[in-house]
């Protein structure tokens, strides 16, 4: 049994990643992720992709405010980045 213990991990940790897959799947729809997630977890993921796609879709509904934070926030650390190196070349001169 000692031996099998490695298999069991991998498989359990491969069964947790198709459960997160099925579960960004359904955050889209009426079971959401957290229920396509534990769907997929405690039941199996073929069968709880099949209760993703029998879901309704959500409604959209726009961006939420953090989502619009979380599309500008890269360009806040590329121009952060840009005013630190133009502030440092300055202060060498």
């Amino acid at each position: 049994m000692e031996d099998l213990t490695g298999l069991f991990v991998v498989i359990g940790a491969v069964w947790i990643m198709i459960a997160a897959i099925v579960g960004n799947f359904g955050k889209n729809r009426t079971l959401g992720f957290v229920g396509a997630f534990y769907a997929s977890l405690f039941l199996s993921p073929l069968l709880a992709m099949l209760f993703v796609v029998a879901s309704d879709k959500k409604p959209y509904t726009g961006l939420s405010f953090n989502e619009k934070i979380a599309l500008f926030a890269p360009l806040g650390v590329i121009i952060g980045i840009f005013i630190v190196i133009v502030i440092s070349n300055l202060i060498n001169y």
